[in-house]
């Protein structure tokens, strides 16, 4: 919502990802066969879309296709375990929708099997290597186990461990299957030392009991059992099994896989039996197995034969033509000529739920051709040796690539120099700079003809790039900027940009650098030196630079293993290094000396007492430690250490981009194709006209008027700003010329450059769907279509990336992947596209490409387009960025439009059960999920009301006011407020409207903005207040926590919102609540509600004007002295506001007299120096229209439009008539009771006030009717010309004169 990031991660592919020779550790194929998920040994992992199939020839090179789709980057170890599983995410789980992927140091995480999203991540969830990874089957947890005495049951939603048991032995493989038992599933599980034992999980009280302690006996068993392929007895204590598999259409069998032999276990309690064993083919292994059907089982060796095997009688099967299988029968295995088939089964042994290979994988019909070769043998057998086939099948990761390498000099190292060039190590020891945007259109081997400077020096390869810019602005310098680089030399070199030259070089380590880092300027080392910056290398060693003097101050050597912290103690002047071992290394800072190295307690209570402390990232984890909070940041992902990395990133803040375009420091003039503007310009020349335009610059921000209304969010209280001056236009690359509109003098914040903006904005756009549009973005916004090689990225959970792999057809196919994918492309398309382009003055264009992306992309993509996600654009629906907020709600009303009926109904049965109303009765604890649907159902509920049933509209309502009480950090709190605003009328039958518009008055903060204590008396003192309520926030008197300022404004919204949906609910509430409040800024608050809804809306509050009038006079009790006091300023300020509002309302000054004209045709006179009622005025039957005293009090003129008749009266005045208001008010307090609430039927209040009837009448025409109300309150009005002489003037530009 109101705080979440907008991030845009743009890859380059620079080279092959396999080109590291990392190797396959885990892999998992769909149900369907479509999606195949690999891992590999640097933890990343591929997802492969698999086409083709079985209608093609198996000697055609288009019968199969491996295509990469989307990579994974985030685990920092071996990936050990895959598994795809359905979880609901933001819709429905039809189908397998999450990868599950463990790596071998324990963490767990979860991705979007559709565009690799990470969802959830957990770095501790394990405390070994796993092995084995099983959803249960009410897909509630997750079970982990492997090489470690743990077993451990994590929430699928969270990944947060629910549960933990200790076992006995390691587990080499585990199996689940469901039970009888509802949340009970089965666990096989098999040890590492070979033994099968057997459990049940039991989910809801988290047990597993063991069978009889059967594992023990079943271990016995299995070791015992003579093995009848010829191998020796004890061959399974030899070589323990690695897999076993559960018969998930017949859970009485399984399979336990050694690498020499697959035997086949019946569990019929209270005994296992070994029903068979097969094989594997000498010399070949066993690499895998799985159950095909209920009798069938697939076996496939690591050289990549595979086999195909029948659990059964030989003579069951029969061969013949596909054509002749009869109907009944079940085919086990078909060429797509001939088929393997048997009689249907009893279902005593258990029905084949799927009939072939190629259905179980691929889920085609029977009859077509397989890509794999068979073999089908009997277990009764007691020897087989099938034919062996290596499968037709074998792709090779760089065959199926889509970039081509061409260069021979690899990309080592990146960084960003003042957010405007790239400087890039290379695998030579070159450093190559050439400007941001150039990656975006040029390939890697395009990249050297781009080089604006280059460096020559080191002698290895370059691994590590640091520009002190990015943490020290004031080296910021026309003469000399600066950048440091560290080699596999071992070598680090400081260069100055302006003129090319090498500063400096030392050599303060014995193997090659990994990094640099800052030291905090207020750490002292013994020295005055503010800059300073940290080498570290791969020899675990740390150099303290000092790039003012271009010297190494101290180098801190002999550290035990890999470095994973840096910390200071003031206090003690220590800088201590964590290591991974657990071990610490004291310094002293002033000397540079080791003062102890120190393990255990100690340890963790010397960096619990640090003041300052660092993490020191693993080389090639770059992305894990990237600030988010730069505008811009480039940087790889390294897929070795050893190796080049494939890709370069550059990850945009595109909320700080927009806000640094409407602040001037990216000046935009598109009439220039950022691909041509990529001039060799000589770099020195460029460097120093921005140099000194920084420097010179201001320190305020450069916003027009209207730009910073874009800025400014609708959540924010009103603020005050000088008048800026309108930034001016340049064209790309002529900084020299713009020195007058530099932004601020922080650097980091961002250089004016208008293409690096245009890269980024040409690399979002989707080229090839529409010709008008492309021409559009060509020929009038100059951008260029960026290379093939540029994807687009999703930065998930944890910071971990999804990026797309590179193919032709990737900026039609990015719109077909996932709603999520979709709805993050969209958003930053359109949010930028009304900041950029309205910033170049280009509306028309604006125009036409906000319609292109915000209506019409889906007639050109077709109905492959997945929809925008609800879910995420529910975040964004209060950002405080106006043109995000405005793009995200653009695009909701526009997918909820466009959807048809059915899936709108699936979305409120999925969001239903997700309300927090709903989780509260189910004792769930609330969650953002939980707030989310409150949300997404909410704005549905705003636009489209017809959808909802009366009881979903009632857990709607109370799931919106629970919200706003339950989220303290106001995420999702602004959004529910405003929800109850908009579908008021909608939501009103469904919940206590009077509670929320209590509620919404006391979050407006109006009770506390003007106390009693702050208010001056008639005689100058402050009026005192009790204690409880000037110490008492509205918050707390609400039960409602941290009410902020974009709270309060929200608040006043829907106050007023509700106002217009229900006048009359609002009307009753407040004025209840200004007569009964205890206390007087309570009655403030409610004053200036109605004085603001009276002022902003006189049209809804005419009708209600005699109520209003009641209580606002009734406020002003003089038996409430300081009550009166308190409000007495603000109670005029509203009077002043109505007299001049409306026509029937007067008030005579010098008596203190206010009269009020009502709709039942009845005026009343309040004493305002007594607050009450004094006079009944009688004589009209319809709604008086005007009326007014006379100069001096004598007489009381009122008109009544629809009669078209005139009366006069002779109110009484002076003693006689305090004297009555006086008596009324004491017969007013003896009969009123508890609770007692006067209404606007003024006729019936005669005992409370003297009736009066009029003395002389006029009829001066027809009644009038069918007039607006506009009109009579804008041209009806008397006109006092004389004591005894008024002018009247009505409708129709009539005026009349009247003499009494």
């Amino acid at each position: 919502m109101s705080s979440t990031s907008l991030l845009l991660p743009l890859a380059c592919w620079m080279d092959v990802p396999s080109a590291s020779g990392a190797r396959v550790t885990a892999t998992a194929v769909s149900e369907d066969g479509r999606t195949v998920v690999a891992g590999f040994t640097n933890g990343h992992l591929w997802i492969y879309d698999f086409s083709g199939g079985p209608s093609a020839s198996l000697n055609s090179n288009n019968a199969t296709k491996l295509s990469p789709k989307v990579y994974l980057v985030g685990h920092r170890a071996a990936v050990a375990v895959i598994k795809l599983a359905r979880v609901e995410i933001d819709s429905p789980a039809l189908t397998e929708n999450v990868v599950i992927s463990a790596s071998s140091d324990g963490e767990v995480v979860m991705w979007d099997i559709a565009d690799g999203r990470c969802l959830q991540v957990n770095s501790t969830s394990f405390t070994g290597n796993p092995t084995s990874l099983h959803i249960t089957s009410s897909g509630r947890y997750i079970l982990l186990s492997g090489q470690s005495n743990k077993m451990c049951a994590l929430d699928v939603a969270t990944l947060e461990t629910a549960y933990e048991t200790t076992l006995y032995d390691w587990i080499s493989s585990l199996s689940l299957h469901p039970s009888e038992t509802k949340g009970m599933d089965q666990i096989l599980a098999l040890t590492l030392d070979g033994k099968l034992w057997i459990t049940y999980f039991d989910e809801e009280n988290f047990m597993l009991p063991m069978v009889d302690n059967y594992h023990l006996r079943t271990s016995k068993v299995v070791v015992s059992i003579p093995l009848s392929f010829g191998t020796p007895k004890n061959i399974i204590s030899q070589t323990p099994g690695f897999l076993v598999v559960i018969n998930r259409y017949d859970r009485r069998i399984a399979m336990v896989v050694h690498r020499l032999g697959c035997m086949i276990v019946g569990h019929y309690q209270p005994t296992v039996t070994v029903l068979g064993t097969i094989a594997s083919p000498q010399p070949q292994s066993w690499s895998g197995a799985h159950f095909l059907t209920a009798r069938t089982i697939l076996l496939w060796t690591q050289s990549g034969s595979s086999y195909i095997y029948y659990l059964g009688r030989p003579k069951d099967m029969l061969l013949n033509n596909v054509l002749d299988v009869p109907a009944g029968d079940i085919v086990l295995f078909s060429d797509g000529v001939r088929a393997y088939h048997v009689e249907r089964m009893s279902s005593k042994v258990g029905e084949m739920t799927i009939w072939s290979y190629w259905a179980s994988v691929f889920g085609t019909q029977l009859g077509q051709s397989v890509g794999c070769y068979h073999s089908l043998i009997a277990t009764e057998q007691t020897s087989a040796s099938p034919d062996e086939r290596k499968l037709l099948i074998d792709f090779n990761f760089t065959g199926i690539w889509g970039v081509t390498k061409k260069h021979r000099v690899d990309m080592t190292a990146a960084t960003l120099v003042m957010e405007k060039y790239l400087a890039i190590g290379l695998s030579n020891g070159d450093i190559r700079i050439v400007l941001l945007s150039a990656p975006f259109f040029f390939g890697p081997e395009e990249l050297d003809s781009r080089t604006v400077l280059h460096l020559r020096g080191h002698v290895g390869a370059v691994t590590a790039l640091y520009s002190p810019l990015e943490h020290f602005d004031e080296l910021l310098d026309e003469e000399k900027i600066l950048l440091l680089s560290g080699s596999t030399d071992c070598s680090t070199k400081i260069w100055n940009l302006v003129t090319g030259e090498l500063l400096a070089s030392f050599i303060s380590h014995t193997e090659s650098i990994t990094g640099f880092m800052p030291v905090p300027s207020d750490i002292s080392f013994g020295h005055k030196v503010r800059h300073r910056v940290m080498s570290l290398a791969k020899d675990h060693s740390i150099a303290l630079i000092d790039i003012e003097d271009l010297q190494v101050i101290y180098r801190f050597s002999g550290h035990s293993s890999a470095i994973v912290g840096i910390h200071w103690r003031k206090k003690d002047e220590n800088f201590v290094v964590s290591c991974a071992d657990s071990s610490i290394f004291v310094w002293q800072m002033r000397t540079g000396h080791l003062d102890r190295v120190v393990s255990g307690q100690l340890a963790h209570d010397i960096l619990a007492d640090a003041d300052v402390n660092l993490t020191v990232r693993e080389y090639g984890l770059d992305y894990h430690a990237v600030n988010i909070k730069q505008t811009m940041t480039a940087f790889p992902v390294h897929s070795a250490v050893t190796a080049p990395p494939p890709l370069l990133i550059t990850l945009v803040n595109v909320k700080r981009l927009i806000g640094d375009i409407y602040s001037g420091q990216h000046i935009l003039s598109p009439a220039t194709s950022p691909r041509s503007s990529l001039s060799l310009q000589p770099f020195t020349d460029m460097v120093k006209t921005m140099a000194k335009r920084a420097r010179s610059a201001t320190t305020g921000d450069i916003v027009t008027p209207k730009d910073r209304s874009r800025m400014s969010t609708v959540n924010e209280l009103p603020l005050t700003s000088s008048s800026p001056a309108q930034p001016s236009k340049i064209a790309p690359f002529a900084p020299e010329n713009n020195e007058a509109a530099a932004g601020k003098s922080n650097v980091k914040d961002g250089i004016p450059d208008s293409t690096v903006v245009q890269s980024i904005y040409s690399a979002l756009m989707s080229w090839g769907v529409d010709e008008e549009v492309d021409r559009v973005c060509e020929e009038r916004l100059g951008l260029a279509k960026p290379g093939m090689h540029v994807a687009y990225c999703i930065r998930g959970a944890g910071g971990y990336l999804s990026i797309l792999a590179p193919a032709a057809d990737l900026s039609r196919k990015t719109w077909t992947i996932s709603p999520t994918l979709t709805a993050s492309r969209l958003l930053k398309i359109l949010a930028l596209s009304r900041a950029v382009l309205s910033m170049t003055g280009l509306e028309e264009e604006a125009s036409t490409i906000i319609t292109h992306y915000g209506a019409m992309l889906p007639n050109h993509i077709g109905p492959a387009m997945k929809m925008p996600s609800f879910a995420y654009l529910a975040k964004y629906w209060q950002d405080p960025m106006v043109d995000i907020q405005q793009a995200s709600r653009s695009m909701f009303s526009s997918a909820l439009l466009k959807m048809p009926l059915q899936d709108k109904n699936t979305v409120l049965e999925y969001w239903k059960p997700h309300l927090p109303t709903v989780a509260r009765n189910l004792g769930t604890p609330i969650a953002k999920t939980h707030m989310r649907a409150a949300v997404i159902l909410g704005i549905i509920a705003s636009e489209q009301p017809t959808l909802f049933e009366s009881r979903l509209l009632r857990d709607l309502a109370q799931s919106l006011e629970l919200v706003i009480r339950e989220d303290t950090r106001n995420t999702y709190r602004l959004a529910a407020m405003e929800l109850i605003g908009r579908a008021f009328s909608t939501l009103e039958p469904h919940m206590n409207s009077q509670q929320i518009i209590r509620m919404m008055v006391g979050m407006t903060g109006l009770w506390g903005q003007q106390t009693p204590s702050a208010q001056p008396s008639a005689s100058g003192q402050n009026t005192p207040t009790s204690q409880s309520t000037a110490n008492t926030t509205p918050g707390a008197l609400l039960g409602i926590a941290n009410i902020s300022q974009s709270v309060m404004l929200m608040a006043r919204n829907v106050v007023v919102q509700i106002a217009i949906a229900n006048p009359s609910l609002f009307v009753t509430t407040e004025c209840f609540d200004l007569m009964h409040a205890k206390t007087p800024g309570e009655r403030l608050g409610s004053l200036k509600l109605l004085g603001m809804f009276i002022a902003k809306r006189p049209l809804l509050a005419y009708p209600h004007i005699a109520k209003l009038m009641d209580a606002m006079v009734k406020s002003l009790d003089p038996n409430q002295a300081s009550m009166r006091e308190a409000l007495q300023q603000t109670v005029t300020i509203n009077f002043a506001e109505i007299v001049r509002t409306f026509p029937n309302i007067s008030f005579h000054g010098p008596s203190q007299r206010m009269a009020v004209g009502t709709p039942e045709g009845v005026g009343i006179i309040y004493d305002l120096r007594t607050a009450t009622r004094v006079q009944v005025l009688e004589g009209h039957s319809r709604p008086i229209t005007a009326l007014s005293f006379s100069p001096d009090g004598k007489l009381l003129a009122s008109f009544s439009l629809e009669e078209n008749c005139v009366h006069f009266y002779q109110p009484t005045v002076g003693f006689l008539g305090s004297l009555v208001g006086a008596f009324n008010q004491v017969r007013v307090s003896s009969t009123s009771g508890p609770g007692s609430q006067s209404t606007s039927g003024a006729a019936t209040q005669g005992p409370f006030g003297s009736q009066m009837k009029s003395f002389r009448t006029f009829n001066v025409g027809p009644p009038e009717v069918a007039m607006s109300l506009s009109s009579i309150l804008e041209k009806v009005a008397f006109e006092w010309i004389s004591d005894r002489g008024v002018r009247l003037r009505s409708v129709k530009g009539v005026e009349l004169v009247f003499n009494v």
